[in-house]
């Protein structure tokens, strides 16, 4: 299921309000359940998030196919007339592999995409007894 219970914000911290969609292949949900588990741990997992998610993941499990399809062929196949060329999945792989940074990217799950300040997670207000407690002087 999809869809979470509604909120204002569209923003939940309850993992088991979301599951894989059903065109998840089985050995891609585990990786779709950790970046899912990732983002609720720091508040940006919401139903906004679910389709970069599971688009995230399946380019994940087709370079897996991919390299899986090149180790048994080999990178190089032999062409209609005999000549040898790259293996199609190596394209395929490629472009998987620039949508898996574009959108590691975008959830934040890269190191450097984390120090943006839009990933870091929100300061714990220090509440003082005066005023000017929450100014952090």
């Amino acid at each position: 299921m999809l869809v979470p219970p509604a909120e204002e914000d569209g923003k939940t911290d309850k993992l088991s309000d979301f599951t894989p969609p059903s065109h998840v292949p089985p050995p891609a949900r585990a990786e779709w359940n950790r970046v899912c588990a990732d983002l609720a741990a720091r508040g940006l997992l919401s139903e906004i998030t679910l389709p970069l998610v599971t688009s995230y993941v399946l380019a994940i499990w087709q370079v897996a196919l991919c390299v899986r399809a090149i180790k048994r062929d080999g990178s190089f196949i032999k062409g209609k007339a005999g000549e040898m060329r790259v293996h199609p999945a190596q394209q395929l792989m490629s472009k998987s592999h620039e949508l898996i940074v574009r959108l590691g990217s975008e959830l934040g799950l890269s190191p450097t995409a984390r120090a943006r300040a839009h990933f870091k997670a929100a300061p714990e207000p220090q509440g003082g007894a005066d005023d000017w407690s929450d100014m952090d002087l």
